[in-house]
């Protein structure tokens, strides 16, 4: 959570603060992870902008009227504009706390419920024509679970887990082929990874390149591994790179 605090006069910009670092504390003792945005050298529009950028799933104003009537503005990141932008909600610590956790809880299900109607857009090429699907797995993060910032940045570059999944892989039951979902493509050389990505799709394929050919694919493409699956076909292949034995096959995408 992020609390943006808003003043214009000089007499304001106390009371504001005062009313911000308050709110905060009880979010921190409510064991919420908070940034208090209180920096004065850019704008309110900015910082709304800055944080929705870095990913923060809620928003909290609190401006001059709001300290005045005891209460804030609270936006959700998963719903622009006014339509996710809520007034008057209470300074007062059990309800701000509920309300907050709530929202939250919100959030995550519906960004938990569009990875999984991402995921479903899909279709078999099984002969007898029906999708049955077993090994699907799925991470919807949390946003707000993990250490502000840094440690936010380093758990998803480390983990190489793409902000809203983990991994989209379908496999067919039994003796079936791989079911192919229509925002996955199979590759199995560059050409075919380059294609894939500049029609806005993932690619999967054979991995067992170095770093620096995957920093070329990313410098020509845009691209980088976002994860290994966690279930890998058997069998060795042939690495998509370098034509070399591969034991793994990879996600490629972009990262928005």
């Amino acid at each position: 959570v992020v609390i943006v605090p808003i003043w214009k006069k000089v007499d304001e910009k106390t009371g504001v603060l005062d009313a911000a670092s308050s709110v905060a504390e009880t979010l921190k003792n409510a064991g919420l992870k908070v940034k208090l945005d209180d920096t004065d050298q850019r704008t309110p529009g900015w910082k709304f902008n800055f944080w929705e950028m870095k990913g923060v799933p809620l928003r909290i104003e609190i401006g001059p009227r709001d300290v005045s009537s005891g209460s804030v503005v609270i936006s959700r990141r998963d719903i622009p504009g006014k339509q996710g932008k809520v007034f008057g909600i209470s300074m007062e610590p059990s309800i701000l706390e509920a309300y907050v956790k709530d929202r939250l809880d919100e959030i995550q299900s519906s960004l938990l419920q569009r990875a999984i109607s991402f995921r479903d857009r899909c279709s078999s090429d099984r002969s007898n024509g029906s999708c049955l699907l077993h090994g699907c797995i799925l991470v919807s993060i949390a946003l707000g679970s993990f250490n502000f910032l840094e440690s936010f940045t380093e758990f998803f570059e480390l983990n190489r887990i793409h902000m809203l999944f983990c991994t989209l892989d379908f496999f067919a039951l039994s003796n079936a082929s791989w079911t192919l979902c229509s925002n996955i493509v199979d590759v199995s050389s560059y050409e075919e990874l380059k294609e894939a990505i500049s029609l806005g799709k993932w690619a999967r394929g054979p991995w067992s390149a170095s770093d620096a050919d995957e920093l070329r694919i990313k410098e020509e493409t845009g691209a980088t591994i976002r994860c290994f699956p966690f279930e890998q076909p058997q069998g060795t292949k042939a690495c998509l790179m370098t034509g070399k034995p591969a034991e793994e096959v990879a996600i490629f995408a972009k990262s928005y």
